[in-house]
C-alpha cells in the first residue's frame, strides 16, 4: 500500500489522514517514509499500524519537528504482516540494507577512564583513558564512569596497600622515601623499605579489590586487626585498621562490580526530548570489563520499545548469552526474544532484572546513558563554537588544538606562566602546562609571556592550530616574532572598558583589531578560555607562594636558621624534598650555613 503527496505539509497530512483511517485496527506492520526520489526516509514497525500513522499525523499537537520531517516525506510504503515479530523482523531487515537517514545508531567513541599497573619490578598504580575497551589488549580495571571516581578509588587503594604512584624516571632517582611513605601511603620501595615479594603480595591484594573480592580482603584485614590487637601490637593493629577504612570509603565508587557468576549485559536508556542514549555494561565474573555507549536521534517521539528493539535487532551480534533490560514490559521482551531467535545461530534471552544486585547495577547502567548524553549536548555546542572560532579568526577549518596563555604574579614574586589546552572534546587537561618563569625578576609581564612562548616552543614539539594569550597590544608585539616564526595564527584578548566579560578587544596576528557581539556563542567560549587560562595561572602562583612559605616556617624551627637564611636555602634548594636529599656537603654550600649548621639542619630534617 502506498501513500503520496507532493504538495508540503497540509497535503501530505490530508493524505495520510485518509489513508491511515481506511486501515483496519489492529493490524501489524512495518512502514517506510520516502522522500524525494523515492530516498527512504526512515523505518519503523508497529503492533497497530493505524494508531501508530495516526499519532505522528493526528490533526493536534503535532510538533514543529514532526512538521519540519513530514515535509520531507513524498511517499509512504506500508507492508503488513501476520505479527508484531514478523514487524520487528521485517524492520531489522530493511534498515540493514536500506540504511534510512534516521534510523542511524552512533556508537560513542569517547575515551573512557580505567585503572592500571605498570609493568615494573615494583609496580606504580595509574589512571589512564582508553577507547574501544573491549577491543583493547591492555590488562586494565574498570571502565569508570568519571575520572573523579577513578582517582577517589586509586587513592583509597594507595592508602589501603601502599603502593606508589609516582613516575618511573622519579622512582629511579630515589634513595630516600619521600612525603608519601612519611603519610603512610606508599611502602616506600625506591628506598628498599619493603622486599619484592612483600610489594607483590600488596599489588595482588590490591588486584582482587579491583577484581571485586574486596570483601575476602576486608575480612583477610579485619582477622590481622584483631590478631595484632590481642598481641598488644597496636601500631600494627591500627594500620589495618586504617586500610579497612580506605577499603570501606570505596564502596560508593566501585559500582563496576556485580554478584553475578555469568557473562552477562545490562542495558538502559535515558531519553531527552528526541534523543537516547543506549548503554551496554557488560560484566564477566562479576567485573565489569565494557561499557558502550549508543545514540540515537528519532524525528518523533518514538516509545522505549520502538528504539530499543530496533537496537537489539541491530546489535545482536555483540551481545552476551543473558542481557537484562529494562524500560520494557515482559510480553513486549518477549516479541524482541522471538524476533532474535530467528536471526540469531546462539542464544541470546532477553530478560528483565528481578534481583536487588541487577536493579543496581541497572540504575548505575541508566546514570551512565544519562552523563554519556549530557557530555555529546556539550560535544555538539562546542562544535558548533569551534566553527564559529574557525570563521572568525580565518582558519580555514575546526582547529583541533587551541592553546591558551596567561601569567601571574604579585609584583614580580612567585612568576608563573602556564598554557591550557581546548580540543574538539573540550579542555584537555592532562595537555596543561606551567612555567616558572627564571629570566624576568622585575614584573615585566611581556617578557614573562615572550620567555613563555619561547620556551613552550622548544620543550613541546605538538604545533598547535591557534594560540590565544591573555594581553593586549603590547603582549602581541613581545611575542609576535616568536610564534609568526613556527607558522602559528594567533591573536591577544585584551579586556573590555571597566574589565565587563565580553565587551574584550581582539588583536590579531595580521594586524586586524576585532570585537565580538557580547551575546555570541563564540564570546561564551573565548572567554571560557580565558578564564580557564586565568584560574590555572593563578593556582599555579599560589600553589608556589604557599609551599615557599610553608618551606621557610619549617626551617625557622631549627635553631640558628633566621628569614634571611631561610630565604637563602629556598633560592639554593627550591625545595623541601631536595634540601631533605642534599647532603650535609651540599648545604654547607648555601651563602652564610655553616657546616655545623648544616648538620644541625641535616639531623633536623632527617630525625
Amino acid at each position: 500500500m502506498t501513500m503520496h503527496s507532493h504538495e508540503g505539509f497540509s497535503v501530505a497530512h490530508g493524505v495520510i489522514r485518509d489513508t491511515v483511517a481506511k486501515l483496519r485496527d489492529g493490524v501489524s506492520g512495518v512502514y517506510r517514509m520516502l522522500g524525494q526520489d523515492d530516498r527512504v526516509l526512515y523505518i519503523g514497525k508497529a503492533k497497530d499500524l493505524k494508531s501508530r500513522l495516526r499519532s505522528y499525523f493526528g490533526f493536534k499537537g503535532v510538533s514543529e519537528r514532526v512538521r519540519l520531517f513530514v515535509r520531507q516525506i513524498t511517499s509512504i510504503d506500508l507492508t503488513i504482516t501476520e505479527n508484531e515479530t514478523e514487524a520487528l523482523l521485517l524492520e531489522a531487515r530493511l534498515i540493514k540494507e536500506l540504511r534510512p537517514k534516521y534510523n542511524v545508531i552512533m556508537r560513542d567513541d569517547k575515551c573512557y577512564p580505567y585503572i592500571a599497573f605498570s609493568k615494573h619490578k615494583y609496580p606504580r598504580i595509574l589512571h589512564y583513558r582508553e577507547k574501544r575497551e573491549k577491543n583493547s589488549s591492555a590488562v586494565r580495571y574498570g571502565p569508570f564512569l568519571s575520572t573523579g571516581m577513578t582517582k577517589h578509588i586509586i587513592t583509597a587503594i594507595k592508602k589501603a596497600f601502599q603502593i606508589r604512584t609516582c613516575s618511573d624516571s622519579f622512582f629511579v632517582t630515589r634513595d630516600r622515601p619521600c612525603i608519601e611513605y612519611e603519610m603512610q601511603n606508599c611502602s616506600a620501595p625506591c628506598a628498599k623499605r619493603i622486599s619484592e615479594s612483600d610489594y607483590s603480595k600488596s599489588i595482588a591484594m590490591a588486584q582482587k579489590v579491583l577484581l571485586g573480592k574486596s570483601k575476602e580482603i576486608q575480612r583477610e584485614l579485619f582477622d590481622a586487626m584483631q590478631k595484632h590487637s590481642d598481641n598488644l601490637d597496636y601500631e600494627s593493629a591500627i594500620l589495618c585498621r586504617d586500610r579497612l577504612q580506605a577499603l570501606r570509603s570505596m564502596k560508593e565508587c566501585m559500582a563496576f562490580q556485580a554478584d553475578v557468576d555469568s557473562n552477562v549485559d545490562f542495558v538502559s536508556a535515558y531519553r531527552r526530548d528526541y534523543s537516547y542514549c543506549i548503554q551496554i555494561l557488560s560484566f564477566q565474573g562479576g567485573m565489569q570489563y565494557g561499557s558502550q555507549p549508543y545514540f540515537v536521534d528519532t524525528v518523533i517521539s518514538d516509545s522505549h520499545l520502538d528504539v530499543l528493539s530496533m537496537f537489539f535487532m541491530q546489535v545482536c551480534n555483540e551481545l552476551s548469552s543473558v542481557v537484562y533490560v529494562d524500560l520494557v514490559t515482559a510480553p513486549e521482551l518477549e516479541v524482541i526474544n522471538d524476533a532474535l531467535r530467528k536471526v540469531l545461530t546462539r542464544d541470546v534471552a532477553l530478560m528483565l532484572p528481578q534481583s536487588k544486585e541487577e536493579l543496581r547495577i541497572m540504575k548505575m547502567a541508566r546514570c551512565y546513558a544519562m552523563e554519556a548524553l549530557n557530555r555529546r549536548g556539550h560535544d555538539s555546542e562546542l562544535g558548533t563554537e569551534l566553527e564559529e572560532f574557525s570563521k572568525f579568526f580565518g582558519l580555514g577549518e575546526i582547529p583541533e588544538r587551541i592553546e591558551v596563555y596567561d601569567n601571574s604574579h604579585i609584583s614580580g614574586s612567585h612568576p608563573y606562566g602556564v598554557m591550557v589546552v581546548c580540543g574538539k572534546n573540550g579542555l584537555n587537561k592532562r595537555e596543561y602546562r606551567k612555567f616558572k618563569i627564571k629570566t624576568v625578576t622585575n614584573g615585566d609581564d611581556y617578557s614573562m609571556m615572550r620567555e613563555v612562548v619561547s620556551r613552550r616552543f622548544k620543550e613541546i614539539s605538538v604545533t598547535p592550530d591557534f594560540i590565544l594569550i591573555d594581553g593586549g597590544r603590547g603582549h602581541l608585539s613581545a611575542v609576535r616574532d616568536e610564534i609568526t616564526k613556527q607558522g602559528v595564527p594567533f591573536a591577544c584578548m585584551a579586556k573590555g572598558p571597566r574589565r565587563i566579560s565580553g565587551t574584550e578587544t581582539f588583536y590579531l596576528s595580521d594586524g586586524r583589531r576585532e570585537s565580538l557581539d557580547s551575546q555570541s556563542k563564540l564570546m561564551s567560549l573565548l572567554c571560557r578560555l580565558r578564564d580557564e587560562a586565568h584560574r590555572f595561572a593563578i593556582t599555579s602562583h599560589r600553589r608556589s607562594r604557599d609551599s615557599k612559605l610553608r618551606f621557610l616556617s619549617s626551617l625557622h624551627v631549627i635553631p640558628g636558621v633566621g628569614t634571611t637564611k631561610g630565604k637563602a636555602i629556598i633560592a639554593y634548594f627550591g625545595s623541601l624534598q631536595a634540601l631533605r636529599s642534599a647532603r650535609v656537603e651540599e648545604i654547607s654550600k648555601v651563602p652564610g650555613i655553616s657546616l655545623r649548621l648544616a648538620e644541625r639542619i641535616s639531623a633536623y630534617l632527617k630525625g
